[in-house]
């Protein structure tokens, strides 16, 4: 897990750092960026603290100690907080609280957090941009830029999100053989992801690259042949089910940022273009995957908070924020703030 959290951050080396071209966005205005110096000494206490999580007597403090890091350094700036960096923060310090005092009990909490990971992506999933969209561009490389192949495979499009749900549903099964099922399932998913997004495929966002292969390693270790059952009553369980069940929720209903649902690859997320007079337009995703090797973090006040800083800057006339408008329906709405919007509304 560590040595997949550490080619993530090297794979989106740049996201770390506060000297870039891309916006620094703070999840709160008064939450003001710290100067360089101290951002780097940091960044890499937190490197450091996730070493030191390997020495037994230091593991829990190592543990807290670097989520708590994790957790200022996202809101320094929201585009670090990715889902796997986040994920990959929260079992680390499962493991770092749950390993000495109980480690069967730290396995179950883990296996909850997997579980919810498959439930919630495949249920994001259900919705028409993902077949539409999303999932014809996922399968570009197989299909080439033919159109006739492409209908054909969106029966896989339908099926893909079953597969995710049914996986996670068949791990917290009681019956090896099942639970095994699932676990192939789901592995046979990331062999497809990692062909499809990988160097034999579109070649794209390589950082997510290390976390399919450590999703599926998990899977073996944690279902395979195991059959911890997750515990009830406890106030670290009540955390994880909060964090990993009502949170997504509250996504579906639209009552919090889409970033946090677990909604991978789902086609659900806004996108924003930034509109210059005086130079190209910028699409957010493209100069954040350019740059940083990440995708933005997804929300409409996040693109706001960008698209003010441009204007404060001068570089930028108005904003273009596109999103689905339901699941179930094709239209795109979009919604334009000139600068004098976005002034008001900060």
């Amino acid at each position: 897990m560590l040595v997949g959290l550490y080619l993530g951050i090297a794979l989106s080396w740049p996201l770390w750092f506060s000297v870039r071209t891309y916006p620094l966005v703070p999840a709160f205005p008064s939450f003001h960026q710290p100067s360089e110096m101290l951002s780097d000494i940091f960044f890499f206490t937190y490197l450091g603290l996730l070493l030191l999580t390997l020495v037994p007597v230091m593991i829990k403090r190592a543990g807290i100690g670097a989520f708590c890091i994790a957790v200022i350094f996202c809101l320094w700036d929201q585009t670090r907080a990715q889902e796997w960096f986040l994920l990959y923060n929260g079992m680390i310090l499962i493991i770092a609280c749950q390993r000495v005092h109980n480690p069967m009990y730290g396995a179950s909490l883990l296996q909850l957090t997997v579980f919810a990971t498959y439930f919630w992506s495949g249920i994001q999933k259900v919705n028409v941009h993902f077949l539409y969209k999303t999932f014809p561009w996922l399968i570009q490389p197989l299909v080439g830029d033919q159109s006739s192949p492409v209908e054909f495979f969106y029966l896989f499009g339908l099926i893909a999100p079953i597969i995710e749900f049914g996986g996670a549903v068949c791990l917290l099964s009681r019956s090896h053989k099942v639970r095994k099922a699932g676990v192939i399932a789901l592995i046979g998913m990331h062999c497809g992801i990692l062909f499809l997004v990988g160097p034999l495929g579109a070649n794209w966002n390589s950082v997510i690259w290390p976390w399919n292969i450590v999703m599926s390693l998990l899977l073996i270790l944690l279902f395979w042949n195991e059959s911890h059952r997750p515990l009830f009553g406890s106030k670290a369980y009540l955390f994880v089910m909060g964090g990993l069940f009502v949170i997504p929720f509250l996504t579906l209903l639209n009552r919090i940022d889409q970033a946090f649902g677990l909604s991978l690859y789902s086609g659900m997320k806004p996108r924003a273009l930034l509109i210059s007079s005086t130079e190209q337009n910028i699409d957010l995703v493209k100069w954040a995957i350019d740059e940083c090797n990440v995708p933005p973090f997804t929300s409409e006040r996040y693109f706001k908070q960008i698209g003010k800083q441009g204007c404060d800057e001068g570089k930028v006339q108005m904003l273009l924020i596109r999103k689905p408008k339901s699941r179930f329906s094709k239209e795109i709405i979009e919604g334009t703030y000139t600068c004098e919007d976005l002034e008001k509304q900060s």
